[in-house]
């Protein structure tokens, strides 16, 4: 029981694991969080695992930058958030707001065919 709470142990202090792992499952923001919560985040953050990087940090003037990590590596929901907030500003930004948005949506039209090609062989 030591040995497989020890190698558990290692596997979630794993800078791999971290960066990997999903964190669907997982509020943001807890009522009440534990150690645990607490010391598990930021290892995801500072692994960089782009679920993390999408809501772990609040604070505004890196939102933007932890969102743009988020993005490049290849967090979807984050690509079409971060182009959104974009899209939505008054400057130069508005045209990489539209790159996102458009990045988003060839995705799902390529998952879509993919799906489609995989049902009708059946």
């Amino acid at each position: 029981m030591k040995q497989s709470s020890k190698t558990l142990n290692e596997l979630g202090n794993n800078s791999y694991v971290l960066r990997n792992v999903s964190l669907d499952g997982i509020d943001a923001v807890q009522w009440e969080p534990s150690a645990v919560f607490n010391s598990f985040l930021p290892g995801c953050e500072e692994s960089g695992n782009p679920e993390a990087l999408h809501f772990c940090n609040n604070q505004r003037e890196f939102g933007l930058k932890f969102l743009e990590r988020a993005t490049k590596l290849g967090h979807e929901e984050t690509t079409y958030v971060l182009g959104i907030i974009l899209l939505c500003n008054k400057d130069e930004s508005k045209e990489r707001g539209m790159e996102l948005l458009n990045m988003v949506e060839k995705r799902k039209r390529a998952r879509n065919n993919i799906g489609l090609s995989e049902s009708l062989e059946k």
